[in-house]
């Protein structure tokens, strides 16, 4: 049985062999031909993964922006289960924000304080809401996620304000120091 395997692979290394180029010129312009296939291949691949990130990196977009002042963001606050809760509203060139209920509506009042910045003072205000909702979400002890842009989510969750310093034009390099 090693026999047989033995000489079926002598005749594929035969036929391999006799199918490559002879002559030195066809060597090398198999091999430059073969080298230029990879390049291009590379170079097709690199740039389709270069289009995704652009497309699709929220962090690549946010950097890329070039004119916040004009724009209006929009971040909203989820319960762990997913009910989102609120929703601020960030109108740059118009330098005034609002907070939209966006729970169910109902007859349970939910108090909850939401960090805002206020654009006209420059500075990190606090805010308390009473929402009418349609249960208790107890909210003073929960945790919420945030969907929106970047710098809105950095800014809810950390106190981050790179993104209204870039907006309102006095922007420091503070990420770099």
């Amino acid at each position: 049985m090693s026999n047989a395997i033995l000489e079926v692979l002598s005749k594929i290394s035969l036929w391999v062999i006799d199918k490559l180029p002879k002559d030195l010129t066809e060597i090398l312009l198999f091999a430059v031909t073969i080298g230029l296939v990879i390049i291009i291949a590379s170079l097709i691949h690199y740039t389709n993964i270069n289009y995704k990130i652009r497309n699709e990196s929220r962090c690549y977009r946010e950097n890329n922006e070039s004119n916040l002042s004009d724009g209006v963001y929009t971040i909203s606050a989820y319960t762990p289960d997913g009910i989102e809760i609120y929703e601020v509203v960030y109108n740059i060139g118009g330098k005034q924000y609002t907070v939209k209920q966006k729970c169910p509506e109902g007859t349970i009042q939910n108090k909850v304080s939401i960090r805002v910045y206020d654009l006209s003072r420059k500075q990190i205000d606090r805010i308390d809401r009473i929402f009418e909702c349609d249960k208790n979400y107890d909210l003073k002890n929960i945790s919420f996620y945030y969907k929106g842009d970047t710098g809105l989510v950095r800014f809810m969750e950390y106190s981050n304000t790179d993104f209204f310093d870039r907006a309102l034009g006095s922007y420091s390099s503070s990420i770099l120091k």
